[in-house]
């Protein structure tokens, strides 16, 4: 029989080889082990510095939304920031390095921003703003509703003699939005296209509907001053009444001109032309006025020359039927779009005899009032140069009263943003 080899120590040699066998493949295990647990643990510090990092480029954008201006929130309903691309990479810049400065494990190495698609001067941005907060308004009743012809509200006599304001400062005036737009064609050949149509104040919930009814709402006219911007201090609407720097400005919307005066006499003169066009109409389309007319028109002229006269007299009458039209609707009353024998206040023996009798008051509780026209004509009016010059007013107003650098080309309603960390890139379209 074979003798059984012996370590020095008395334990036979194969039972030392197992053992050291064991060794090697337990610690084998535990490095799998060990690997296996440092790849759980790097693979959870990858998702967690991912959804950190995630987190603090959203709340930088956050941030930068938050500086928000509060004079065109306040008196307007809009929230927009001003700044420009590298001042919002600086700004994003400094909030996440503020965090990650002390941060071992994760390292920003870029930033990028951009204000494209955002810009409040953008006619398309401007108007879904508009639409958003009047319906937010109409919604928690800030805005009570289009003023209309039923309005009871305050009703003053239109002041054509008053020079109100004019600006003349051609630094600001060069600055203004509406330049990018210029107008063209004739509002009054639009409301006479809207009203030969049969149209009228367009359907509810539309954009230009809210635009509309936003213009009414928020800025001022030669017969309704009393108008309430932005929210009380409990958030119920109805703000303080603030000092703008034109009174007419629904009219400058209309009209464009750098007067309250000019506004108030371009529109006037607008509004004498339609209501001189639809009183000729009337005049033709009824027997009676028309025979008053051409007999009126027999004793003026020869019997060749009557019917020349015939179409002088009738321009006349319906131009005098027009002033007496306006004149109504400047002292707060309604005047009907289309007229009826009840609701005609002229005789064409008057018009002959060239008498002037300040106004004669129909007593009409049907048609329009001052804010009608003013509505009718804003409905027609071309949607850039409306937006435009909306834009002009709160420029205007907010550089008068707050801040003289304010311009509405420098504010945005969000910005893209881009950040770059360990490899990663964290992008976000941040709006308000």
């Amino acid at each position: 029989m074979k003798l059984m080899k012996k370590s020095s120590s008395g334990i036979p040699i194969f039972l030392n080889r197992k053992k050291g066998s064991s060794s090697v493949f337990l610690v084998m295990i535990l490095a799998s082990v060990i690997t296996l647990v440092m790849t759980f643990v790097s693979a959870a510090m990858r998702t967690a510095a991912i959804g950190y990092m995630d987190g603090l480029v959203n709340l930088s954008g956050r941030s930068v939304l938050s500086e928000f201006d509060l004079h065109l929130k306040d008196d307007y309903g809009l929230f927009a920031f001003r700044g420009h691309k590298q001042e919002i990479i600086s700004k994003v810049t400094d909030y996440l390095s503020y965090t990650l400065d002390h941060n071992d494990y994760i390292g920003l190495s870029k930033v990028d921003a951009n204000t494209a698609g955002y810009c409040l001067a953008d006619v398309d941005i401007f108007e879904k703003e508009v639409c958003e907060y009047t319906k937010y308004a109409i919604a928690r009743g800030f805005i009570e509703g289009l003023i209309n012809d039923d309005d009871s509200g305050e009703r003053k006599p239109v002041d054509m003699k008053s020079d109100g304001r004019t600006l003349r400062n051609h630094k600001i005036i060069d600055q203004l939005p509406s330049g990018a737009h210029p107008g063209n064609g004739s509002i009054v050949e639009s409301v006479k296209e809207m009203l030969s149509s049969g149209g009228g104040i367009q359907e509810r919930g539309t954009s230009n509907y809210m635009i509309v009814q936003y213009i009414m709402h928020t800025f001022k006219n030669a017969q309704k001053n009393g108008v309430k911007r932005g929210l009380s201090a409990d958030g119920s609407g109805g703000g303080q009444s603030k000092d703008t720097f034109f009174d007419s400005e629904a009219e400058y919307i209309i009209e464009g001109e750098m007067s309250d005066l000019k506004n108030r006499r371009e529109l006037r003169a607008d509004i004498v032309k339609i209501r001189n066009a639809v009183n000729l109409l009337f005049i033709w389309a009824d027997p009676e006025m028309r025979e008053k007319v051409l007999a009126a028109a027999e004793l003026l002229g020869t019997e060749v020359a009557a019917p020349v006269a015939a179409l002088g007299l009738s321009e006349a009458w319906a131009l005098a039927e027009a002033e007496n039209d306006m004149r109504i609707l400047e002292h707060g009353k309604k005047v009907p779009l289309h007229k009826t024998k009840d609701t005609w206040a002229t005789d064409v023996e008057s018009v002959v005899k060239n008498k002037e009798s300040g106004y004669i008051d129909t007593d009409s509780d049907k048609g329009l009032t001052y804010q009608g026209y003013l509505m009718m004509f804003l409905f027609v009016e071309k949607r850039a140069l409306k937006l435009g010059r909306m834009m002009d007013l709160m420029q205007i107003n907010i550089q008068g009263r707050y801040d003289r650098t304010f311009l509405i080309r420098e504010h945005n309603m969000g910005f893209w943003v881009k950040a770059e960390a360990d490899g990663r890139e964290y992008v976000y379209d941040q709006k308000y």
